[in-house]
């Protein structure tokens, strides 16, 4: 369906800018009319395909995640004030430009066409998860959308400030470690052998800690170039086996294991648990859908499987610390 841009005065004689969906100008007119609006100017928007095609929604989708979180909660206060679905899209699409103005057109021109929220989010699951969906549904049916959309905003902005701290607490340790590596590299194939050449020409005997340097530093020197080129193909594969499931689940159980980055892995997960499970039943779902909806949105592969194992067992009766008693080296 076409979508065309107008300039209008409401009746307060006030200038408004906006879109609106229809099939044809004449159609578009009687919807503003409909509105009480005097039309000053009105077009079809040309829509220009973005440069990155598919992928603008796909892989890069990830630099929209601060402006979802924004959307969500401007959308649930312009909701919260009475204003129509539609009429608040519109508004937002006014603040809005670049590649996420298109996807938020396209999410309004669903809805005009008569899809509802859930499923105009669902059509971009890179950008809006099953998570998004399953909130903005329960929204839906219950009539409270606003408030849905507000806690989703809260989880999200909960959510991105954990994932802040992480990065932040291992970003320091990682560059650190870069930087040891690269000085450690350049001293044992630059610095090194100078000096073992001035010691070689005294003619004395090395010591023996100076000659496993030496011998270290002489097989850098001669198979460097084969030993990077060994360590890039093992990592290129050693990646690949991690992106499949036994990969995954034989990665995530390692990294348990290992000491300081094990724990903060474990109360990274529970974290995010408890908030997926707790803003699921603040919006009215019963716990065990919200356990379900969980294990869908939950990454790492053991913890998507203790939740799952957890909700069948207590919807076969047992109580939530017994069914979680079997998983104790992944929830304290």
């Amino acid at each position: 369906m076409p979508v065309f841009e107008y300039r209008a005065f409401d009746s307060n004689n006030r200038l408004i800018r906006g879109s609106v969906s229809a099939d044809t100008p004449r159609q578009a007119r009687d919807v503003l009319r409909e509105r009480q609006l005097a039309i000053e100017s009105i077009h079809e928007k040309k829509s220009t395909p973005s440069r990155l095609g598919a992928f603008e929604f796909g892989i890069f989708s990830s630099r929209y995640r601060h402006q979802v979180t924004s959307f969500f909660r401007e959308l649930s206060t312009l909701l919260a004030v009475g204003m129509a679905l539609v009429d608040s899209l519109d508004i937002l699409l006014s603040q809005l430009r670049g590649g996420f103005r298109s996807l938020i057109l396209a999410i309004r021109e669903a809805i005009v066409s008569g899809a509802s929220l859930s499923s105009a989010f669902a059509s971009f699951p890179r950008v809006f998860d099953s998570f998004c969906v399953s909130m903005t549904e329960v929204g839906e049916n219950s009539g409270n959308l606003d408030q849905s959309l507000s806690q989703l905003a809260t989880f999200r902005e909960q959510r991105d400030q954990m994932k802040d701290r992480v990065i932040s607490s291992l970003l320091y340790p990682a560059i650190v470690a870069c930087i040891t590596f690269g000085v450690t590299i350049f001293l044992m194939t630059v610095v090194v052998p100078t000096l073992l050449e001035n010691l070689q020409e005294m003619e004395r005997p090395l010591p023996v800690p100076t000659k496993i340097l030496k011998a270290v530093s002489d097989f850098l020197l001669a198979y460097g170039g084969w030993l990077a080129l060994i360590l890039g193909v093992g990592g290129t594969l050693l990646f690949l086996w991690s992106q499949t499931d036994f990969g995954k689940s034989q990665t995530a159980r390692w990294l348990l294991k290992v000491p300081i980055l094990g724990k903060l892995i474990q109360k990274q997960n529970c974290g995010r648990i408890a908030l997926f499970v707790g803003t699921l039943t603040q919006s009215g779902l019963d716990p065990l859908r919200s356990f379900e909806i969980a294990s869908r949105a939950i990454a790492n592969p053991l913890y998507r499987r203790a939740l799952h194992d957890t909700s069948e067992s207590v919807s076969r009766g047992r109580d939530f610390a017994s069914a979680f008693a079997p998983h104790e080296s992944l929830f304290p």
